[in-house]
Parts: C-alpha cells; structure tokens; sequence
C-alpha cells in the first residue's frame, strides 16, 4: 500500500514555553519529581524557556548578557494640541524645544516640566528644528518649504521659501554665522547666513532627498546623507566641490550622528518612508495632508525581506587612506532615531514593534496591560537589540543624547519623553499573569544573578482573573533572597515584580540572569472537542508528470495525495489502475489539555457485532501514535461492514504511566466497502444489423450503486444510465446500445467486444465485457 502524503497542521503546546516534566524533576531545581495523586509540576523560567521581552519594564531593561538591570527612569511630558513631535533641540539651559504635527506648532518644556506654546506656523509640520546663537530658533516648515525664524517670545519671521521643498535636516555653522540645510524633492543642500540674511542653493544631488547634514569641522567639510538611495557626500570649499563617499544597503541615510571618539556615524534604514509616513497618518486629513505628502517625498523602493530594517555604519578610512563606510550593526527593528551615550553605547528607538499594542506585555496593572508600549533599545552589534526601558507611549522620531540624559520626541500621543538616572526611584521589572491551571498549589521562586551593593527586592501578587484588577491581592511583602516559598492560597493566577535599585556611581548594580515559578496541579484528563472524518470532495491527478499521483481533495481544503502508475480517465479509475487512496479514510481533531501537557493520539476502530477495539492503521501497516491533528485509517484490510472509529487522546508524553490520563471520542457508524459491485450480462444481441444492445444486471451488498459507462473498442467512454433512470440503488439494471464499427479493433477483426463499468459510492469498480462473435 502506498504511503498517505498529506498536510498537516501543528497543535498548539499551549501558554508555557519550557513547561514540560521528566523524571528528574524538569529543571533539576528541586531533585527527584515525586508524584502524588496525579499531580504535575510545571516550571515557568526566564529566560530559558521564556523572554525577558514578556516583561514589563520601567527604569528597568536588558544588559548586555540578556538579564535585567536598573536603567533610565522615564517621565512623558505629554503636549496638548499637537499630535507628532517629529524633531528635538536643546535650548542649552535643560530645557528642549519641539517641532511638531500636525498643526505647525513649536512648543518648549522647560527643566522643571513646564510646557508652554512658543509659535503656531502657518506650515503644517516642523520636521527640521536648530537654535542659532542668542537663542532664536531657525524652523523647517513643511511641505511647503517655509525657512522660519522663531523667537523665544514666539515671534515668527518667514526668512526664505524654497518651494514645493522639504526642510529634512539642518546643521547650524556657528562661527561663520550659516545654517545649512537638508532639501528635497530633489535632493539639495542649501545654505543660510542669518547675518545677512541670504538664502542660497549650493548643490544638487542624485537623489530624491537629503536628509540630514553635519558639519566635520576637523576636515572643514559639509557631510549630508541621503534618501532614494542611501548615499553620503561631502562638501567642500562652500559647496563648489562635491564628493560622493560611499553607499549603503538601505534606501534611506536618515541621521548622521556622532559615535565613539566622535567618529561620524550614519543611520540606514530600509522602509523608514513607510513608518514615518505612518506616524503621520492618523487623524491628519485627507487627499493632500500630511502623510499624504511624506509617502510622496519618500518614495523610495520597498526593501526586499532579506534587507536588515535598519542599520549602523561608520565612515572609516582604509589602509589605502580611501574613506569608506563600514557596517557596524544591523537589525530588523524599524528604528527611526538613533543615538550615542558614553553610559549606555548606542540606542534606538523607532516605530512600536508588532505586539506592543492592546495586550501585548501583560503588565502591571490592568492599565498597563492594555496600553502600547513604547521602547528604547540597546543596539547590540552585530546584530541584536535589547530593550534598555519601556513606557506607555508611541513611536519615536528623534532621540538625543545630553550626557546620561535621553530625550525621545514621540508621536500619538505627542510628547517629549526623557529618560535620565537622576531619580532615587527604583526601576521594575513585572511580568505577565502567569496562569496554573484550576486547583494550582504555587511553590517557589527562584532567581540566579549578582545581587549587587543594593540587592534587588521581589514582591508577587495573585488572584482568579485573567488580568489583574482590584479582586487581585496587593503586592506581597518584598524579600532579596534567591529562593522563596510562593505564600499564595486560592489564586490560579500570579505576578512577580522585581524592584531593581538605580545603583549610586562606582557602586556595583543589581543584575537578574534568571527566573523561575513552580507550581503543582492536578493532572487533568485533556479535551478531544473535535473529531470529524473528512469529507471527499474530489479527485484528480497530480505530480509532474501525468499519472504519477492521484490527489483527494476534501470539501475542509485538505488534500492528500496517493502515488499510482497509472492516471484515471475522467474521474474514474480504470480496471487495471485502482485509485491507491480509495480505502483510506482521513480523520481531523482538535484538542487541548488543562494542564498544558503535550498530547499524543491513538486511532482505533471497532465493526459492529464486536467488542474489542483493534488499532485503526495508517497505510503502510503504521501504529505508531501522532502528535499532531491529523490521522489516516487504512481500511484494504478489512471486511466490509460498519464500523465505529475511536481518538485517544493521551498526555502521557508528559506524564509517566499511571499517571497518564486520556480522553475518548467515538464517530460512527462509518461503512467500509472496498468490494466492487457484482455484474451479469443478462442479453446480448443485434438491432438492424448496425446496433449492438447488451443488457446488464448490477448488484453492490454495501454501497448503493453511484455510476456506469461503456468503454467502446476506439477508447471513447459514454455514461449510461439504468432503465429507471437514476443510478442510486444497490441493484440496477443497465441497457447499452452501441454502434457496430464501434466495437470492431483497429483492423476491423473479430469478434466484437465492448466493456462496461459500474461504480458504487465507495469508489469500486467492476467491469465486463460483452463480446458478439
């Protein structure tokens, strides 16, 4: 018998990762697992079997080594009005301006918190933001190409106008009193002297726009980067001599920043035009708005999926003294800003990663649970983020870098976002509710890490929802020790929270490497809440070449193909080439068990009359049990009849006999018939010489009969229909009237032969041939 191919699907393991059993205790935490009234241990670790990225963090994230560490505490000064920051400056006394969306708006928050409207611009957005010695501020209002100059009283001044132009970026040249600017459509760099108030064009470049420039005041030069493709120039003597350094893979050179040693540094990325295009979007009208406007300016190429999102380079020199741009660290985040901290290495933040919306984290409290997520990233190169500190918020655009000090312009909700370790607060890491099962017994936590000079402090809280609400327990007391007996009663849910201290300088900080929750349950028998024989839809050839498979399509969309030597002929499989599937049954399921255990399955079946259950093989003879959703019965070798088809659904892959349970589902009664109809020529003879008639009995004991046809000596096959006129009985009969010069061979021998078929329900096949001499 040929071996059954068919799609499968996985069934899930349920909510614990690394939650499974063995006989030396799972984990080897607590020595030999000793079993009592069927009860399992389940483990929830972190991060071996889990993430740390589950977790909730505030003033807390993820060190080099992948455990927890105190990190920046985070304050959002929300702005009302505006609903994008797109760009930060440093107003040189701790307070920072921004430029917003979509209203055109530069708004100030000072040291203390205050936020204060400075200008409303007649331009939408403000993508471009400098402060010009004495304190003015020089705005790019976009698209419509406004140069502004703001004061801090809020006086607006239009000092040029570059039209149908977007002001990407600007770089403020102190001592010879000029701005330059990052222009386009076309990409452009044009320069602005505030003391003569001289607005200029000083180069054109080839791409669609120049995003970003900086002055290189060691070499005296103007480096710009740019989008549509991703390139970096060089400008010298003023803009007359223009020098292209290098490419990268990405699209889009968003930022040029300062890294190590101040080495220049440029931001790649690939789709940025999207996402920032994105953080646009909401809420920003219709045809000609804003977002509107951004995917037109950034049109760029989409960027294939082998295409880091985002990337780092450095521009280099190379041992034969030719500058060059070096990748540095590459991700799949879609960063929109990035930045360098001498504390803590390079960071980014972009737009919020999938999950991080509605229940992404599970946090802590309900709030949080719900709410977006937003992240600053430790950029990890070569390749690799991890999550530096976490806040309720939304995607970042800009990122800057004063001393420990981080400030994050964020879009919907607008905001500035500063992430600083000046506070005394401790950071926090929660996770998720963790969920035992009905009838749980909590056990231990256990945590392995460096405890530091100020060793971090656990709490835990429980209750018999989901989430977390006012029927939950308050935070238990706190304890630093490294194992803790679980002091929970009647909670099938639980939290934990780590409270990770902001070490002093030169102190040693808390570090967490590991987690681990344990609980008993009863082991409960799983659910079988499915169980369905497939229905056939269907048959028709497959594989490359015609004739090497037979395929059963069913009316679920499943399909299973059946390898043959021969092809049927429409429909129907001849006498000497059977459909090889045509005695399988396949059967789907679904299951789950209470505990989370995986589940393995037995199929058997029973025919009526008989009390024991025999194994329902798979074709090939296979009884070996499946742990996925899908089974096949082989039915060639039985007798026909009915039959009862039976699923066990075990969880003993995770659970040592007796202390197994299972599950039972029963469908039936299924009819096996593999035995074709039985056929007797009842007449045959001639009609005016050129017609042959043969009458034909057909009688099936099992399936009703579904079919016939007659199959001349030239190989053409006609339906033919009983006398009654429909073929659905067990017993029919059957006239055929055929020409004579049909049933004669090629070379008109004799005698005259024709053969005819009839097929019942279950797909069999009888054939006979009438023969006139």
């Amino acid at each position: 018998m040929d071996l059954l191919k068919a799609q499968k699907k996985r069934t899930r393991r349920g909510l614990f990762a690394g939650s499974g059993i063995d006989s030396d205790g799972g984990n080897g935490t607590d020595g030999f697992l000793r079993l009592r009234e069927r009860q399992v241990r389940k483990f929830w670790d972190w991060p071996e079997g889990r993430s740390f990225d589950e977790v909730t963090l505030s003033g807390a994230g993820r060190d080099t080594l992948g455990g927890l560490e105190a990190g920046p505490i985070v304050t959002v000064h929300a702005l009302p009005g505006p609903e994008v920051v797109w760009r930060l400056a440093a107003d040189a006394r701790g307070g920072w301006y921004l430029g917003t969306g979509h209203g055109g708006e530069i708004h100030h928050v000072a040291p203390d918190g205050k936020t204060r409207l400075v200008a409303r611009l007649e331009s939408t957005e403000v993508f471009s933001l400098a402060v010009l010695p004495g304190g003015d501020l020089l705005a790019g209002g976009d698209p419509d190409g406004r140069l502004l100059r703001v004061t801090a009283a809020g006086d607006v001044t239009e000092v040029g106008r570059i039209e149908g132009a977007y002001i990407w970026g600007m770089a403020v040249q102190e001592k010879a009193g000029v701005a330059w600017l990052a222009v386009g459509a076309p990409a452009a760099v044009y320069r602005y002297g505030w003391r003569d108030g001289k607005l200029e064009k000083v180069a054109s470049l080839s791409a669609q726009n120049a995003m970003d420039v900086v002055f290189d005041s060691e070499r005296e030069r103007l480096l710009v980067a740019t989008q549509g493709p991703g390139l970096v120039y060089a400008l010298t003597d003023g803009g007359k001599s223009v020098r292209l350094l290098g490419d990268i893979a990405q699209d889009e050179a968003r930022r040029l920043l300062r890294g190590p040693g101040g080495a220049i540094h440029v931001l790649g990325l690939a789709g940025g035009a999207e996402a920032m295009a994105t953080a646009g979007e909401a809420n920003s009208g219709g045809e000609g708005g804003p977002a509107q406007a951004l995917i037109a300016a950034l049109s760029g190429d989409v960027a294939t999926a082998s295409l880091p999102a985002a990337a780092l380079y450095r521009l280099a020199v190379d041992d034969q003294g030719h500058e060059v741009l070096l990748r540095t660290w590459a991700g799949d985040r879609d960063l929109m800003a990035a930045g360098w901290s001498e504390r803590w290495g390079w960071l980014g933040a972009g737009s919020l990663a999938a999950g991080d919306g509605a229940g992404g984290d599970g946090g802590a409290d309900a709030t949080a649970a719900t709410a977006a997520q937003a992240r600053l990233y430790r950029l990890l190169p070569p390749w690799g983020v991890a999550p530096l500190t976490t806040w309720t918020g939304g995607d970042v655009l800009d990122l800057a870098v004063a001393g420990d000090d981080l400030a994050l312009a964020q879009a919907h909700p607008a905001a500035l976002v500063l992430a600083d370790r000046s506070s005394d607060a401790n950071g926090t890491a929660v996770s998720p509710p963790l969920d035992g099962g009905p009838g749980v017994r909590w056990g231990r936590l256990r945590w392995d890490g460096n405890a530091g000079d100020d060793a971090p402090r656990w709490s835990v809280r429980g209750g018999r929802r989901s989430q977390p609400d006012d029927t939950w327990t308050a935070w238990s007391s706190g304890w630093s020790g490294h194992d803790q007996e679980i002091a929970l009663a009647d909670c099938r849910y639980i939290q934990w929270r780590v409270e990770l201290p902001a070490p002093a300088r030169g102190a040693r900080a808390a570090h967490v490497a590991s987690v681990s929750v344990s609980a008993w349950q009863p082991n409960r028998a799983p659910v079988i809440e499915e169980f369905r024989l497939e229905q056939l839809r269907g048959v028709k050839l497959g594989g490359l070449a015609a004739g090497e498979s037979i395929i059963h399509e069913y009316r679920s969309g499943l399909r299973a193909e059946f390898t043959t030597q021969d092809a049927p002929s429409d429909g129907w499989s001849g006498l000497e080439r059977a459909d090889p599937g045509r005695a399988v049954r396949v059967v789907t399921w679904r299951a789950s068990d209470p505990n989370q255990d995986r589940l393995e399955f037995r199929l058997e079946c029973r025919r009526d009359g008989d009390t024991a259950w025999r194994p329902a093989v798979a074709p090939g003879g296979a009884q070996d049990p499946v742990s996925g959703n899908l089974g096949s019965w082989d039915t060639s070798a039985l007798a026909d009849g009915r039959y009862a088809l039976r699923l066990v659904a075990s969880d003993a892959p995770d659970n040592p006999s007796p202390q197994a349970e299972q599950a039972l589902r029963v469908l039936g009664p299924v009819t096996v018939d593999n035995t074709p109809p039985r056929l007797e020529v009842l007449e045959t003879g001639t009609a005016d010489g050129d017609l042959l008639t043969v009458r034909l009995r057909a009688v099936d004991a099992t399936s009703a009969l579904a079919g016939a046809r007659v199959v001349a000596a030239d190989g053409r096959a006609e339906r033919l229909d009983p006398r009654d006129g429909i073929c659905d009985g067990l017993e029919e009969t059957f006239v055929a009237r055929i020409e004579r010069r049909r049933a004669m061979s090629a070379h008109g021998d004799q005698p005259l032969r024709v053969r005819l078929e009839v097929r019942d329900l279950a797909g069999n096949i009888a054939g006979v041939e009438a023969v006139w001499p």
